[in-house]
């Protein structure tokens, strides 16, 4: 499953990258457990709620997420991507909605 975040007017998303071994712990909320698997040139993995999960950076410089492995309730993977929208665009995430652009079919 793939997400977009797509705002309805440019916002600058609120993005301050961690120390080394965690620098994606600028895109979990708080209260989640998770480990980064990878991080390179501001994208990377990690593992939470059982789920192997992407950020990227989009060709319109939208964020984007991928659900890329394992198993989670639609309604949990949908509270989890909420979360993340809030905290990358914080006061201004109610301007931004995820959009599911392509789910696999096959799994």
């Amino acid at each position: 499953m793939r997400i977009t975040f797509r705002e309805t007017v440019p916002i600058r998303p609120q993005v301050e990258y961690g120390t080394r071994g965690s620098e994606l712990e600028c895109f979990v909320p708080p209260g989640y457990k998770w480990r980064q698997l990878n991080f390179g040139q501001g994208e990377g993995q990690i593992r939470a709620l059982g789920c192997e999960w992407g950020f990227y950076y989009r060709p319109k410089g939208e964020i984007g997420m991928t659900l890329h492995d394992g198993e989670i309730d639609i309604g949990d993977a949908l509270k989890f991507v909420y979360a993340v929208r809030d905290r990358v665009f914080g006061d201004r995430a109610s301007e931004v909605s995820p959009i599911v652009f392509e789910m696999d079919q096959d799994k």
